[in-house]
């Protein structure tokens, strides 16, 4: 018995039609649905706190302070220019417990890096820097007493951002 070629047509088709179903059927997909009666959660980033700027002017003496705090860390950037001594610019970094800010500030003078501590009193709007005896250790200056230090000379006020 021979085939005429419309039959061998029709069964070379049913043949391949027959191993596509099998080979689509093995693949493994699944009916995906999407629930719209819940609202979707989507966790956002977590940000970085808005930036503070503070400011002291005093005759020819100026401090810029820009500042980030998150989660009781604290960071940012400070400029001390005071008439007759030179610029300090740098960054800084440290901890605000309750109203006191205490960081490492890493500055630039005279194409010198250093590294000192910094302590500020926060009240309201105001940060005022505190100063005392100090002394090196590991490479930085430290306050050698830390409840010593005493708050006054240098208040900073917050205001508008000079450089956004």
């Amino acid at each position: 018995m021979q085939l005429s070629s419309s039959s061998t047509n029709m069964i070379v088709a049913l043949v391949y039609g027959c191993v596509f179903t099998v080979i689509l059927s093995s693949c493994n997909f699944t009916d995906k649905k999407t629930n719209t009666d819940s609202p979707e959660v989507v966790a956002k980033p977590a940000s970085r706190s808005e930036k503070e700027c503070y400011h002291y002017y005093s005759g020819r003496d100026t401090v810029l302070m820009d500042l980030f705090v998150r989660n009781g860390r604290a960071e940012g950037k400070i400029t001390y220019q005071f008439f007759e001594k030179d610029r300090n610019d740098g960054n800084f970094s440290g901890e605000l417990k309750g109203d006191t800010l205490v960081a490492d500030y890493e500055f630039n003078s005279e194409g010198t890096k250093s590294t000192r501590q910094v302590v500020f009193l926060k009240q309201g709007d105001k940060l005022t820097e505190g100063y005392g005896d100090v002394e090196e250790k590991n490479g930085k200056m430290v306050f050698k007493n830390l409840p010593a230090v005493t708050f006054g000379n240098v208040v900073l006020t917050k205001g508008e951002c000079i450089v956004k």
